[in-house]
């Protein structure tokens, strides 16, 4: 047996995590934009990692960083929409 630890199944360094980590002001500040309230801008902005994410374990993405920004774009419009 190996004493090197093994990664979990989650993929903690997936590029959408790290492409996320990288652009969370950023994006933050895509949402902030379009939503006035900050639990919102933080709902918004996780909601997208997760969808992000799942999209991820299916298939890899190719270019995350605009793939997170249309996610975001798409939950705003939906949330309006709604309201």
């Amino acid at each position: 047996m190996s004493d090197t630890p093994q990664k979990p199944n989650n993929k903690p360094d997936s590029n959408i995590h790290r492409t996320y980590e990288e652009n969370q002001p950023s994006l933050k500040r895509f949402i902030a934009r379009l939503l006035i309230d900050d639990q919102e801008v933080e709902d918004v902005a996780q909601e997208t990692f997760l969808k992000a994410f799942l999209a991820e374990q299916d298939k890899e993405i190719e270019q995350p960083k605009p793939f997170l920004f249309r996610i975001a774009k798409y939950i705003i419009l939906s949330q309006m929409r709604y309201k």
